[in-house]
């Protein structure tokens, strides 16, 4: 179930000029200079990261599914450590994004309330992000 589709909320990607880095403690989740920024209506930034520059041996999907009537059907993935840590459902991905989100589609963006989320802009020291 999803709400419907304001006609006043904006959906804005773009490429983020930088390094963002993802991780649980001492484990690299991900670590990208391709991300892309998606700005929309009433939530924080996001940064959408390429598959290929995820870790698949500690990421696992997850049988979690949700609707974006803006983004499309987003597909879980959940952090698995080799000590048998577990954290469910961290990150999420548009297999087929709708509209203003196609340029996010396939790529997978990260909870920071579940990892440590960390953007570097070029030229700017080391923020982590809040959500």
């Amino acid at each position: 179930m999803a709400h419907t589709q304001d006609p006043q909320h904006r959906v804005e990607c773009r490429d983020f000029a930088g390094q963002v880095r993802v991780t649980v403690g001492d484990a690299v989740l991900a670590d990208t200079t391709r991300a892309v920024l998606l700005s929309e209506t009433s939530y924080p930034e996001r940064y959408y990261l390429p598959p290929e520059d995820l870790r698949s041996d500690v990421l696992v999907e997850s049988d979690s599914h949700t609707f974006c009537p803006y983004k499309g059907v987003a597909s879980y993935w959940s952090f698995r450590g080799g000590n048998g840590e577990e954290i469910t459902d961290v990150g999420w991905t548009y297999a087929e994004a709708l509209g203003d989100a196609l340029p996010i589609q396939g790529m997978v963006c990260f909870y920071p309330e579940k990892v440590e989320v960390t953007a570097v802009p070029e030229g700017h020291a080391r923020r982590r992000m809040e959500g």
